[in-house]
């Protein structure tokens, strides 16, 4: 929900209604939609994805800073 609020062109794809099934030869308002809409999902799974790697490098260097000690 939040997703759709944040794409600039909700409002006006909501408005657009029978335009849809005119085509202009340009892009319509919901193509302009759909494409905002598939950017913030691939840029979600892109910071998702950094955020696995980086997480891993992050324990793996932190588990070689402090050998552990034996008891």
């Amino acid at each position: 929900m939040i997703m759709y609020g944040s794409v600039g062109h909700y409002s006006t794809f909501v408005d657009e209604g029978l335009q849809n099934s005119f085509s202009t030869g340009s892009w319509t308002t919901s193509d302009w939609f759909y494409h905002e809409a598939m950017a913030l999902v691939g840029n979600t799974a892109l910071n998702g994805a950094l955020t696995v790697v980086f997480g891993f490098i992050g324990l793996y260097a932190g588990s070689m800073l402090k050998k552990p000690t034996k008891s």
